[in-house]
């Protein structure tokens, strides 16, 4: 049920890695001057371009997840479309059906009438 402790050597080193890999990056991304930042204050009430491109940038990767989620029902209902496959089956037809039952129910009259009389 649980891995062994070899299987989980091996994610363990890769998880270490990568740790140290995005923290080397994050630390050398980090301004030390803090005059270099610039003032903290908005200078306007609007969106920026960067902020619209992010916003649109992350609705964009959200309609592609829920697309991607969704994508066997919306593949199965274009085949359908494409092939006819919803026409294809054939309706039933209910007075065959209730002839077929009420011959049965005939049988099964018959058969009783037969077990009794014997």
């Amino acid at each position: 049920m649980f891995p062994k402790f070899p299987d989980l050597i091996l994610p363990m080193v890769y998880l270490s890695f990568f740790h140290l890999t995005l923290a080397s990056a994050t630390t050398i991304t980090i301004p030390t001057d803090p005059q270099a930042v610039g003032p903290a204050t908005a200078t306007s009430n609007g969106w920026s371009k960067e902020a619209i491109l992010t916003l649109v940038g992350v609705l964009v990767a959200i309609t592609c997840f829920v697309i991607g989620l969704a994508w066997p029902c919306i593949y199965r209902g274009v085949q359908n479309l494409r092939t006819g496959a919803s026409a294809s089956y054939q309706l039933r037809d209910f007075a065959e059906e209730a002839r077929r039952y009420n011959e049965f129910l005939a049988f099964n009259a018959w058969r009783e009438a037969q077990h009794r009389s014997s």
